[in-house]
């Protein structure tokens, strides 16, 4: 039996959709500041790691396809942030959502093999760490 390639990023993402469907966190008593966005940007960089999976196993890498990771890095951590609006006590984030992008972005460059690609979302994880660091100094 051939096992599916898809099966970790699913897994992780259901992780992810459970997570941030609790209600009320927990948070450390002695606050750290920017914690959420650490344990965001880590938990993404997992995410993005299990793409290079599927990444691995589907030997031809056409535009179509790198398009494809490219919109799914983009729209999963997307879709996760306002699917907190629903949530009692949990509000979406912008910075939240840049922090889950940029750990995507992070986790797949550092496990992806292939250069192009790999420059392709380098450039845009620049973009996006940009764009945060002009977010935090509004």
């Amino acid at each position: 039996m051939k096992k599916n390639p898809w099966l970790p990023v699913i897994i992780v993402s259901f992780a992810i959709l459970i997570l941030t469907s609790i209600p009320k966190v927990p948070t450390p008593v002695k606050k750290i500041h920017s914690l959420d966005k650490v344990a965001h940007f880590l938990i993404y960089f997992l995410w993005g790691y299990t793409l290079t999976i599927v990444w691995r196993v589907k030997a031809n890498h056409t535009k179509s396809f790198i398009s494809s990771i490219i919109i799914f890095i983009i729209l999963f951590p997307a879709f996760d942030e306002l699917h907190q609006y629903l949530i009692p006590s949990r509000n979406p984030s912008f910075l939240d959502w840049l922090c889950d992008i940029t750990g995507a972005i992070a986790g797949f460059c550092a496990f992806a093999k292939w250069k192009t690609t790999r420059g392709i979302l380098l450039s845009l994880y620049s973009f996006i760490v940009n764009l945060s660091l002009k977010q935090l100094n509004n």
